[in-house]
């Protein structure tokens, strides 16, 4: 699938809102109930934006103008003279700026966001320096954009402004993906997946699989959760009755969840990002400053007595935490 398709994917479809009548906490507790007040209290705190994107599911199409008239909506800012474009702000989030203040919006954005535009490809480019700083950060706010050759997509969260990226399945070091017996790289609908490539593990013995990202890519200031982002094919095996590893490395040190850790189809926290995408939190690190520094994720498996088939890998995802 070519680039074309993969910036469609991410520039002309809007992922439906996370928080629904009924929200899951994704890993931090058991499933709560959200009325819609609840949820209209949260938005005036500032509280939402800590959560996860949906894995794929999207919108129809609207233009930049219509979504930002949505987003208004939403955020509560009202227009009271359209002509002099004075609007009244009721909600806490970054994303609720001012039309005309694209200088505090280019405050808001990331300071390499130059950087991550020249990555995608040349028609994403095209789009996004012709947005203003506003229109710019409002689009990261909603719609991720996709680079390094459409592996990895990068888009702001909405309560914190702080940067979100997630690598694709394709931009993973997955241990004999080239092998067809071992694993079938599968395209599904772009309604269900982020990616237009996932890996399906078919004829696999041990699970190695790894994800890295540099830290001045992301926010400064910063804790992050590292998330392995996976589903289930119809037919499983009974690998996810052992126990894998899951392991952040930073500067040398090994952390993370360690050895303990389940992908269970039976346990009601992984779940929850929509078309039946689930998630393990791997560990967490903290960004102090812009360092260069390399960040290591690593699912293992390594039970030889039991076959590893029916995981579909969606890849691994880095968001800011609460706190």
């Amino acid at each position: 699938m070519g680039l074309s398709e993969i910036k469609a994917r991410g520039e002309k479809f809007v992922y439906k809102k996370i928080y629904k009548e009924e929200r899951k906490n994704y890993g931090y507790g058991v499933p709560e109930k959200i009325s819609s007040e609840g949820k209209q209290k949260d938005i005036s705190e500032g509280k939402i934006g800590k959560k996860a994107d949906d894995q794929g599911v999207r919108e129809p199409e609207m233009d930049i103008k219509e979504e930002k008239e949505k987003g208004k909506a939403e955020m509560g800012i009202t227009v009271h003279n359209e002509n002099a474009c004075s609007l009244s702000v009721s909600s806490s989030s970054p994303c609720a700026v001012n039309d005309d203040s694209d200088a505090k919006s280019e405050s808001l954005l990331p300071e390499n966001i130059k950087d991550i535009i020249s990555r995608s490809d040349s028609e994403s480019k095209k789009l996004l320096n012709s947005l203003s700083m506003n229109d710019l950060y409002f689009h990261l706010c909603k719609i991720p954009i996709f680079i390094d050759k459409g592996t990895k997509s990068i888009s702001i969260d909405e309560g914190s402004g702080k940067i979100c990226c997630m690598i694709g399945a394709k931009g993973l070091t997955i241990e004999h993906a080239e092998a067809s017996e071992c694993w079938q790289w599968k395209s599904l609908p772009e309604t269900s997946s982020r990616f237009p490539q996932v890996a399906e593990s078919k004829e696999v013995w041990f699970l190695h699989i790894k994800g890295q990202i540099r830290t001045n890519m992301l926010s400064s200031k910063t804790t992050y959760g590292v998330y392995f982002v996976y589903k289930f094919a119809e037919i499983i095996s009974e690998f996810h009755q052992e126990p894998v590893e899951l392991w952040v490395k930073l500067k040398g040190q090994k952390k993370g969840k360690g050895p303990s850790n389940y992908l269970d189809p039976s346990q009601p926290y992984q779940d929850g990002r929509g078309e039946g995408w689930r998630e393990i939190e791997m560990g967490e690190f903290f960004i102090e400053h812009g360092e260069n520094d390399k960040v290591l994720c690593i699912l293992m498996q390594d039970d030889n007595e039991v076959k590893k088939a029916g995981l579909i890998v969606g890849g691994i995802e880095f968001r800011p935490k609460e706190g």
